[in-house]
């Protein structure tokens, strides 16, 4: 939205229908679904469900190929955007893994992401050209020739004021709630339940020996979208901001003097004179930083706090995907 003068004119995709914005429903804006039936009580109707998706998913696929002149933007590791991968493909940052090849590499030799495929994901494979970044991070080699550098707060100044409201409508914010998480703390927390770590720490545990090195009950927490942890009934003394809005977003409304995470790339994104607190799995400081406006630190300095994920086991239900992303690979996605 940033980037994009003509978002609003945009066709987006998203898995289920819980992820679109009110403002695309009630505005007009076009978007795909493509989980539309799986909310059935009976397996028979889920399987049926299923089915019906996946018979219009390849429909879909069919009919934007059939546009001659389009640009796409996304995350390259989504099965929604595999079949369009080609080298006007724009790949949009998603985190620390647009900085860090060699857990990506790591990430796909154990099939955690890629779906199989051999085509380098996160914008690292030669086919892709355009990478959009916020420059969280120095640029690693692969990157250095496809990256477009975006300054989140100068574009956000460039943006009227009618814009900057559009854009905080598709959140459901506004500038009064933005500037209402406003603290000197700030903790960004991780969806690390939903994977299988190393680690002798449950979620609850992480984050109360992290919190403990500070003011207690003045450290406002920021959970991570995809993470299912009820932060507000673990930390009831803090505030926790409401799921949905991004921190971005709050960054520019806000002053925040102490970033404190794991490994989330949130805490770079926005630039401006800051302390970020990093710390390992199991709740320990490991790093401090300074950061001002166009100072970028070099990722593999917080390499040893990325999260070794563990190789899932092998289950029926997993040979039986891998069978499908086979067949989607050889039919639809045209990527090795």
């Amino acid at each position: 939205m940033l980037y994009d003068t003509n978002w609003e004119q945009t066709l987006y995709c998203f898995v289920s229908e819980k992820e679109v914005p009110l403002y695309f429903k009630q505005n007009g804006i076009k978007y795909y679904v493509f989980r539309q039936n799986e909310f059935h009580d009976s397996l028979i109707h889920r399987i049926y469900g299923r089915c019906i998706d996946e018979l219009n998913y390849w429909k879909f696929i069919k009919n934007i190929r059939a546009i001659r002149y389009k640009h796409c933007y996304g995350d390259d590791d989504s099965v929604l955007s595999k079949p369009f991968i080609d080298n006007d493909f724009c790949v949009v940052e998603d985190g620390l893994a647009n900085y860090t090849p060699w857990n990506i590499e790591y990430l796909q030799s154990i099939g955690l992401i890629g779906h199989g495929c051999k085509y380098k994901t996160m914008g690292f494979d030669p086919i892709i050209k355009k990478v959009l970044l916020s420059g969280a991070f120095q640029l690693p080699d692969e990157m250095i020739k496809k990256a477009i550098l975006i300054d989140v707060r100068k574009k956000w100044q460039e943006k009227s004021s009618d814009e900057q409201k559009k854009i905080m409508s598709v959140f459901q914010t506004n500038e009064e709630e933005l500037a209402s998480y406003n603290s000197d703390y700030v903790l960004l927390t991780q969806n690390f339940d939903a994977y299988n770590l190393h680690s002798e720490e449950s979620e609850f545990t992480r984050y109360a020996k992290i919190l403990k090195n500070y003011p207690y009950g003045r450290v406002l927490i920021k959970p991570h979208p995809a993470s299912s942890f009820d932060y507000s009934k673990n930390f009831p003394n803090y505030c926790i901001v409401r799921k949905g809005l991004p921190f971005e977003l709050l960054e520019l409304y806000n002053n925040y003097k102490v970033l404190i995470s794991i490994n989330s790339t949130a805490a770079f994104t926005v630039p401006g004179d800051k302390r970020i607190d990093l710390y390992d799995m199991d709740g320990k400081l490991q790093k401090t930083f300074k950061t001002w406006p166009g100072h970028r630190i070099d990722a593999r300095k917080i390499s040893s706090l990325v999260p070794r994920v563990q190789k899932k086991t092998i289950t029926i239900k997993q040979v039986l995907q891998n069978q499908y992303y086979l067949l989607l690979r050889k039919l639809i996605w045209h990527i090795q």
